[in-house]
């Protein structure tokens, strides 16, 4: 995701997403923060992103990168809060 930045004024930027498997780029007349929003609450016709993982989610949360590896340094999944299975494997 990214914006379209051709005019002046930034409340003016639209986003724009590109989609995996050679599908092109599509433009959400709205600004990131809409965007995002309408993601999580899957008020787009269909999912705008090629992971659908926040798609109809309703609700989001910022973890620094500092609180992440924190969590998982305690052995915790950051976004559940859960314990993590994989907590203490290395992967190649």
């Amino acid at each position: 995701m990214c914006w379209v930045t051709s005019e002046r004024d930034p409340q003016q930027w639209p986003v724009a997403v590109w989609a995996r498997q050679g599908g092109g780029w599509s433009v959400y007349d709205c600004g990131m923060a809409d965007f995002l929003l309408r993601l999580l609450r899957a008020d787009f016709a269909a999912c705008p992103v090629s992971d659908a993982t926040l798609w109809g989610a309703g609700a989001a949360r910022f973890l620094s990168f500092a609180e992440e590896e924190r969590l998982r340094e305690e052995g915790l999944d950051p976004w559940t809060g859960e314990p993590d299975p994989y907590a203490g494997m290395e992967f190649d």
